[in-house]
């Protein structure tokens, strides 16, 4: 792996000032409990942020489950996001993620000791560096949140790309955001509903399967659920199901609509389809609220590197499915994926295969899908956006760091450009070939 001083990096941005190394700074400094009062290094100024972070003994980070103790500096040295330039202070930090820990560039949560308002962001202590390695685009995730915000979930993941520091060394471009958690201004819901994470790793300590359709339920929020919450959580699930696949499921009051809220159920299907998301079938990376008096709510949405053409394996799960951009895979799926004797539907019984069974159903999807149409067409600009904001010389920078371009990097699918460029090109192409094939066949159903 090549290793890249501060001043080599650094000095590889035009007008970049090269005659100072990163400086160590104090791991107990804490520019105002986060509020920001420290300076901005002088070998520091462009637009985009910068992470600075150090661990107690320059420790390298290997674990996803256990904290080691540091510093980190988030800075805005151009006051882009904030009038306060630099924050950050003690804190705590891990790996995180799942395949995406397994990967070269590791992603990380950091524990501040106190909180920090992040970039204009809530007040908190709890953050998320997204690494994006296998995005070669580096900005799957960033359209999804905007159609995310654009469809009106309860809670849109802010994502700001930064650049990243770890012990004097650079490690590339990442996408700075709020831990997932119950919390104001995040999944903000009430101290005695529940948050749930439909994800078949099983993370938490408890989880179970639904009794009907057999998807993986954790339960996130209350961290030490009653045995009386437990049992609710799993009549909860029970009760839709057994709705949902009932003789009455149509009906607005004894069928799913009971228990769900139907409007967030299809902004999760449009994002989900529109970005043809291997996890887009309700068995990984799926988030779910219930509140007293409410019904349940897809709350927000996550993970989108694999997404928008990025993975090459449908057909190894999903026989009667190729890699897109046309077809359909979450209104599809079920447990009937079965060839030779073998059953790929291993992560329980599709809920959307039930739900376009109804046609009010389906007219409701076309509505909300014809009313944010005009929007996704400008997906491609959006694009085009963001990739000036980050600018050719830090793009060229992560590349130099990560020399992946015009490589296969998992789960990657055909061709692979050998330049960033190219990578944009390539996704372009497909999100605009799959936005209207979806368009054409959505509208005859």
């Amino acid at each position: 792996m090549l290793f890249f001083s501060a001043v080599v990096v650094v000095g590889s941005c035009k007008g970049d000032d090269i005659s100072e190394e990163i400086p160590d700074f104090d791991p107990n400094r804490k520019p105002d409990s986060g509020e920001g009062d420290g300076e901005v290094p002088s070998w520091i100024n462009q637009d985009m942020p910068v992470v600075l972070i150090t661990t107690e003994n320059g420790a390298a980070i290997t674990s996803k489950t256990e904290y080691i103790k540091g510093n980190a500096q988030i800075i805005d040295s151009r006051a882009k996001y904030s009038e306060t330039k630099v924050v950050g202070g003690p804190m705590q930090i891990r790996g995180r993620g799942n395949t995406t820990w397994g990967e070269p560039k590791k992603p990380y949560r950091i524990k501040f000791d106190e909180k920090v308002k992040v970039l204009g962001m809530d007040k908190n202590r709890d953050w998320v560096l997204v690494s994006n390695y296998c995005d070669k685009s580096l900005v799957r995730n960033l359209i999804a949140m905007e159609i995310s915000k654009q469809l009106g979930f309860s809670w849109t993941i802010q994502l700001i790309p930064v650049e990243v520091y770890l012990n004097n060394e650079y490690i590339g471009m990442y996408c700075i955001c709020p831990q997932k958690e119950v919390a104001n201004h995040r999944i903000d819901i009430a101290e005695d509903g529940m948050f749930f994470e439909l994800d078949k790793s099983h993370d938490d300590e408890y989880h179970f399967r639904s009794s009907v359709c057999k998807i993986p339920v954790n339960i996130k929020y209350p961290e030490a659920p009653t045995d009386s919450l437990k049992k609710a959580a799993r009549d909860l699930y029970k009760a839709f199901e057994t709705a949902l696949y009932g003789n009455n499921f149509k009906s607005e009051t004894e069928g799913y609509a009971k228990y769900i809220d139907v409007d967030s159920f299809i902004k999760y299907y449009i994002i989900e389809e529109l970005s043809y998301n291997i996890d887009g079938k309700c068995c990984k990376s799926t988030f779910l609220t219930k509140e007293p008096g409410k019904k349940l709510e897809m709350y927000f949405v996550w993970d989108f590197d694999r997404a928008f053409g990025n993975c090459n394996y449908f057909n190894q799960y999903y026989p009667k499915l190729d890699n897109g951009p046309t077809g359909f895979h979450t209104r599809d799926y079920l447990s009937d994926y079965i060839v030779d004797g073998v059953n790929y539907g291993n992560y329980g019984k599709g809920w959307y295969f039930r739900l376009f069974q109804d046609p009010a159903f389906v007219r409701r999807v076309q509505r909300m899908w014809n009313e944010n149409y005009p929007f996704l067409r400008t997906i491609p600009s959006i694009i085009d956006k963001y990739v000036a904001e980050m600018g050719e010389e830090k793009i060229a920078r992560n590349f130099e760091r990560w020399q992946i371009l015009g490589k296969y990097v998992s789960p990657q699918t055909k061709p692979y450009p050998e330049t960033h460029a190219g990578e944009i090109d390539k996704l372009k192409y497909y999100y605009n070939t799959r936005l209207v094939w979806l368009n054409e066949e959505l509208n005859k159903l």
